[in-house]
């Protein structure tokens, strides 16, 4: 038998759930070594010089720079970043190597999604247009990557 008292405590549960504060970063906190995506490889190359090794896949060229990997199309738009190392700047709003998620969580909020992996745990956090997103990857709560890509 149909039970709306039921119903409408689901309903109200399902709605409380979506509403839950899941991250909506401002895309412009979406950069990581002071770059994000939709710059341009030269802009890169002018912050870091030469790239120490260039590596082809398809229309795509990823630009080596130290611990710093930058994806770009085959108009030299940068369509990802990957950083490993704390040798470089962190986020606009102060995420580095060495800060734990509970920071992450504090700043950010909750993750849009989190996955865990052979490369540990990665926490993903979505731009305000969902253009961009930005996702830190932990391995025994040690942030190993942060990488910074175009949907």
């Amino acid at each position: 038998m149909f039970n709306i008292r039921k119903t409408f405590n689901i309903a109200a549960v399902m709605m409380l759930v979506a509403t839950q504060a899941f991250a909506s970063v401002p895309e412009d906190e979406i950069s990581i070594a002071g770059l994000t995506v939709g710059e341009t490889a030269d802009y890169a190359k002018k912050l870091y010089g030469e790239p120490s090794q260039v590596y082809k896949e398809g229309d795509f060229n990823t630009l080596h720079f130290h611990a710093l990997y930058v994806t770009v199309n085959k108009d030299n738009i940068i369509t990802r970043i990957t950083a490993h190392s704390s040798s470089y700047q962190g986020t606009p709003a102060g995420i580095s190597f060495g800060t734990s998620i509970e920071k992450i969580k504090d700043v950010y909020g909750e993750p849009d999604n989190f996955a865990a992996g052979i490369n540990g745990i990665s926490y993903l956090y979505c731009g305000e247009n969902g253009e961009k997103y930005i996702e830190f990857t932990y391995d025994d709560n040690h942030m190993k990557e942060i990488k910074v890509c175009k949907r």
